[in-house]
């Protein structure tokens, strides 16, 4: 991912921004037999978060330095971090990776972070251009695709959580479903992304797919919005 970026950087200078969109489940956490299997459980959320996320973040997001002017990273919860069903939604272990992070970062000025810890949505502006960026568990399964439901709840939260805004947002990103989507519900282009893993049984499980070891990364143009789109494969060269 790092290498890719660094390329990405390269073809596209000058760059003056990298916004990271953290959309959630960074960490497994606990949850055996609810949201995680025993076999699935390489490490407990204390190893998860100190021997594998905090240093491996820290370490990419300090190396990107080097190429990006600016780093801004924006999080979310998602499902996998909360601790049990009569926690505090403010108890996230998504929420706690991010602070922590930003802990460990702090004499870095060049990386912001912007962490969402009361809502399950932040709104984030770039370019004068809007992203609403959500997990993705709240939206229902139908016909065991998430895109039927996906199209409903989009107009919805265009709606609902505008309020009196005219164009509350543009553009929807969103994780949880381990596999990769680019369509349009009426005027908002809608944005899935993949996972970290190759061998994902969940997606395969749950929804009869094969997920996508990727990450959806796009540039921003003033005008255009979106203007270029790389799903890089974190599987290949």
């Amino acid at each position: 991912m790092q290498k890719k970026l660094v390329r990405i950087a390269e073809l596209h200078a000058p760059i003056t921004k990298l916004a990271i969109f953290m959309l959630g489940d960074m960490i497994q956490g606990e949850q055996i037999g609810h949201k995680v299997d025993l076999a699935e459980l390489e490490r407990d959320a204390y190893g998860q978060k100190y021997e594998i996320i905090i240093p491996g973040l820290s370490n990419f997001l300090v190396n990107l330095l080097q190429v990006y002017p600016e780093i801004h990273v924006y999080g979310i919860r998602g499902n996998h971090g909360r601790p049990g069903k009569y926690a505090s939604l403010r108890t996230n272990w998504d929420t706690d990776v991010y602070m922590a992070l930003k802990m460990t970062l702090s004499q870095y000025e060049r990386i912001k972070f912007y962490i969402e810890a009361d809502e399950f949505y932040q709104i984030v502006e770039l370019d004068g251009w809007k992203f609403f960026l959500v997990h993705g568990d709240q939206v229902p399964v139908t016909r065991n695709l998430p895109l039927y439901g996906f199209r409903t709840r989009v107009m919805n939260w265009y709606t609902s959580i505008g309020g009196v805004e005219k164009v509350p947002f543009h553009f929807l990103c969103s994780g949880h479903f381990h596999t990769r989507w680019d369509f349009y519900a009426n005027t908002i282009r809608c944005i899935g992304n993949g996972s970290f893993v190759t061998d994902d049984q969940w997606v395969l499980n749950v929804l009869g797919l094969v997920g996508q070891c990727c990450q959806e990364t796009f540039g921003i143009h003033k005008r255009r919005g979106i203007s270029w789109t790389y799903p890089l494969s974190l599987d290949k060269e």
